[in-house]
């Protein structure tokens, strides 16, 4: 009876390990987020904001910055500056400045989002979120003011994000509040206390049978 209840034991055990990794090799999905409460709710731990230290003009030169960032910016008809929290590109003459904008982060987070501001007409931007794995991810042409991402357990890390200015009647662009977050996947959590479970009933049963020898 002892014998037959740890075979059945390590046969759950299998069995459902099977279907956990079955799940994280199918499974790749991200949430995107236009609300910063909304995600920030989602989030387990309160996010980090990354702060880019004393004013410096931005160029289409990759800057490092101390915090581990990298950014680089082009801007047409006008001037890219970062200053502690935040990106700041507007116009130099009358009419449009126009934006590309390129972060990288020094490592992979599981939740990316930022704040932005536009105008002082046209509130869109096109904004894409890259991977780890070197994928392009939406949201694509959105309004501002806040662009978020949320990697499910086991996909991919965020590693960075570029944002472009579409309208010609763009005055200003800021992109600011870059936050960041590291969750604990649920996998991992639910692997760990199977093995414990079942390494606790495999050493159970051999207790059982050795004191009834």
């Amino acid at each position: 009876m002892a014998r037959n209840y740890q075979n059945f034991t390590i046969a759950f055990a299998s069995a459902t390990l099977v279907a956990i990794f079955g799940n994280i090799s199918s499974a790749k999905a991200f949430q995107f987020f236009f609300d910063r409460t909304e995600w920030e709710t989602v989030l387990p731990t309160q996010p980090r904001i990354f702060d880019f230290g004393e004013p410096r003009i931005l160029s289409s030169e990759t800057t490092v910055f101390p915090n581990g960032v990298s950014a680089s910016a082009g801007v047409s008809r006008g001037l890219g500056t970062v200053e502690g929290t935040a990106f700041n590109f507007f116009s130099t003459q009358v009419g449009s400045v126009g934006v590309n904008l390129n972060v990288d982060l020094p490592s992979g987070v599981s939740a990316l989002g930022f704040d932005a501001d536009v105008g002082p007409i046209n509130r869109n931007l096109f904004v894409q979120f890259q991977s780890e794995d070197g994928e392009s991810l939406g949201p694509g042409v959105r309004p501002a003011p806040f662009f978020g991402i949320i990697s499910e357990p086991d996909d991919p890390l965020i590693t960075g994000f570029s944002v472009d200015s579409l309208s010609p009647e763009t005055g200003f662009v800021t992109v600011r509040n870059i936050s960041s977050s590291i969750t604990i996947p649920e996998s991992s959590c639910i692997l760990g206390l199977l093995a414990v479970s079942t390494l606790g009933a495999t050493l159970f049963e051999s207790r059982k049978r050795d004191s009834v020898s």
